[in-house]
């Protein structure tokens, strides 16, 4: 008979018996020394079965893994290149909208400027233009004032002193500056751009007094809101090998040895 055969006539049986052991579990108990060594007998019989399982399916498993294995390694080295690609283009692409949104920016700023240079120099001719023309007002009465008093018209050349200057007031003109024209926002069907934010732990120490409510910047007694502590995650592998090594005496703050007992028993 050929392992293909054996293996299809035996994989029914196996799944079968796995079924029945499946039910059994909720019942499984050990309380005088006849269950006890009945537990002893199918474990024996639990280890045999497992041993065929794995005697059966472990070559089928372990081909199937090395062509997976094969597989993956096949695919992720033809996207590799393609996969490392698409992200430069994708930074790229990112940088240069950032730079039009830059020049934009300082087209914009260039533009205020140079409006509030051009309206702050209007101003200044305003203010120089309406200067002359009340200096022209007043040297116009003070010699239409000489000329009434060489006349011996009294009367008239006081009446031009007390009166107020007359002179044209000149308004400031509005100002225009266009904005230089900026590179147009980069765009194309399908694309868009979003920020991408993450979080790189710079100091590991600094974050575990923050979750413990500690200051880490200064030395005051005062409680200070902790960060939650979500934000960590326990070295379990490295706590277990610890709980491995000093058993009871494991002391930890935050943590404590569990020992549970198993019996091990050989095939």
């Amino acid at each position: 008979m050929s392992d293909t055969v054996t293996i299809e006539q035996e994989l029914p049986t196996l799944e079968a018996r796995g079924t029945e052991l499946a039910a059994k579990i909720p019942l499984i108990r050990i309380t005088d020394p006849e269950s006890f060594a009945m537990a002893v007998e199918d474990r024996a019989e639990i280890k045999r079965r497992l041993a065929r399982i794995e005697e059966v399916m472990g070559p089928i498993c372990a081909s199937a893994h090395a062509t997976w294995k094969t597989a993956v390694a096949k695919r992720e080295g033809l996207r590799v290149p393609f996969v490392d690609a698409d992200k430069a283009y994708s930074r790229a692409m990112g940088l240069y909208e950032q730079e039009q949104e830059r020049q934009r920016r300082a087209a914009e700023e260039q533009a205020r400027r140079d409006r509030e240079r051009l309206e702050a120099e209007e101003r200044q001719r305003v203010e120089a233009e309406n200067a002359r023309l009340r200096k022209e007002a007043e040297d116009t009465r003070l010699e239409e004032a000489a000329a009434a008093e060489a006349r011996g018209d009294t009367e008239t050349a006081e009446r031009l002193i007390a009166a107020p200057v007359a002179a044209p007031t000149v308004t400031a003109r509005p100002v225009f500056v266009p904005v230089a024209p900026a590179p147009p926002k980069p765009a194309a069907a399908g694309v868009s751009f979003r920020d991408s934010w993450t979080a790189e732990v710079v100091d590991l120490l600094v974050l575990v007094k923050a979750v413990a409510g500690k200051c880490p910047t200064c030395r005051c007694t005062a409680p200070h809101p902790g960060q939650p502590v979500t934000l960590l995650a326990p070295n379990q592998a490295a706590l277990n090998g610890l709980a491995r090594s000093l058993k009871g005496a494991l002391a930890i703050p935050g943590v404590r040895a569990v020992n549970e007992r198993i019996a091990a028993q050989k095939a």
